[in-house]
């Protein structure tokens, strides 16, 4: 099965390449759900600072996936940087396999920033 526009066609064997290479380096922190509602992949990816979730159509990578940020590490504000950051290199990703590359940036943008003391009630 293939998702086709334009020129660029990525299958699904391809994209299943792209997740076995997020598994091989997030080792244990990628959770992979398959054919959810509209989606053809939901990917779970944990790093150090933050959960990245790629929501994955048949069109990928010719869209660029949803992706939801989540981190108990970030402000609210950090967390929306990193979104918006993220959105933006997606689109200059358009029409190439771009899951290891979102998840790299994300580690790179967040190992500098200082992490937000979250203090649990009692």
């Amino acid at each position: 099965m293939a998702a086709s526009t334009g020129s660029i066609v990525q299958t699904v064997t391809e994209t299943d390449a792209e997740i076995e290479e997020l598994k091989s380096k997030y080792a244990g922190n990628v959770k992979v759900i398959r054919d959810m509602g509209d989606f053809k992949f939901m990917i779970d990816v944990k790093t150090v600072k933050v959960t990245l979730k790629f929501q994955i159509d048949g069109s990928y990578p010719n869209t660029a996936p949803q992706i939801i940020v989540r981190s108990d590490q970030l402000s609210v504000q950090q967390k929306d940087e990193l979104m918006q950051a993220l959105t933006n290199k997606s689109s200059i990703l358009l029409g190439q396999p771009m899951l290891c590359a979102l998840a790299a940036f994300a580690v790179s943008e967040t190992e500098e920033i200082p992490t937000v003391e979250c203090v649990k009630p009692k």
